[in-house]
């Protein structure tokens, strides 16, 4: 059996194309592309540095090779990219798009694509729901070219386990709040009396052990010592060193900034899978 392939527009670090693939079951990714950004942007770099034999773009002004699945995020790019290349006839079998926004953003895209021949669905799903110490609300939209069968799923990810608990601020590059309860957390920590409950059924749920929130231990000289690049990474469900790897060509900001806009994978593949079994067959 041929392996799937995907097409990914703006996918980021590529969290949501590695959630899509293991809620399918496996697949590859043909190419990315990175629309109105150049070519050393942080998205492009680290998927060339993961996925080196996939096709690599900043623009399309061309229709790119036909695809299995095509993924879209964020609501402007599907709106600038992703809605033009299904109008100009690029109609691949599975479309996944993940945005931030209920209403606004799940809607139109489903009526666009029912308007063009698809079946469509859509949820919201949090990290939490997955067992990830934060909320991290996004809305995913599945559809099923009318012509095709809904794709199997792998069952493993119709399950999760979610935390229930206090949860922690979500990575946000526009909030200070993971940086301030990562200090207090520090502090209790160094008196013995830090809640881990949230880090330690995540590590459950990853099998990673939970880096230690700061660079550096804080004190009242140094402040709050940093937050670390490697928390980051793992309270998005990325394997360790996948963003914060040295081999990356890539300042440290650069890098927090993927981690901040990413998708934790864990989180797309349990919102596709259960998405893909609203999706009737034909």
């Amino acid at each position: 059996m041929t392996e799937m392939t995907i097409g990914a527009i703006n996918p980021g670090y590529g969290g949501l194309p590695i959630g899509v693939a293991a809620a399918l079951g496996g697949a590859s990714l043909a190419w990315h592309a990175h629309p109105g950004q150049d070519a050393g942007c942080p998205g492009r770099t680290v998927m060339r540095y993961h996925h080196p034999h996939a096709g690599a773009h900043t623009v399309l002004d061309v229709i790119p090779p036909m695809v299995d699945v095509l993924t879209v995020n964020g609501f402007h790019d599907w709106t600038i990219t992703g809605a033009s290349l299904i109008g100009a006839g690029y109609k691949p079998p599975l479309v996944i798009v993940e945005t931030e926004s209920r209403r606004n953003g799940a809607v139109p895209i489903c009526e666009y694509l029912r308007s063009r021949g698809y079946r469509t669905a859509w949820q919201t799903t949090l990290a939490s729901d997955v067992g990830a110490p934060h909320r991290r609300p996004r809305v995913y939209v599945i559809a099923v070219r009318g012509d095709c069968p809904a794709a199997g799923v792998n069952a493993a990810y119709l399950d999760a386990v979610p935390w229930e608990g206090t949860v922690w601020p979500t990575p946000n590059a526009y909030s200070t709040s993971l940086d301030v309860d990562a200090y207090r957390w520090s502090l209790a920590d160094l008196e013995g009396k830090a809640d881990s409950r949230a880090l330690e059924h995540w590590e459950k749920v990853t099998g990673e052990r939970y880096p230690y929130p700061l660079y550096t231990l804080p004190t009242a000289t140094t402040g709050a010592g940093g937050l670390s690049l490697g928390f980051v990474e793992w309270m998005m469900g990325l394997p360790v060193g996948y963003v914060s790897t040295l081999s990356l060509q890539l300042a440290h900001d650069q890098r927090m900034g993927l981690l901040y806009s990413g998708t934790v994978p864990l989180q797309a593949a349990h919102a596709v899978a259960s998405g893909m079994s609203r999706v009737w067959q034909p």
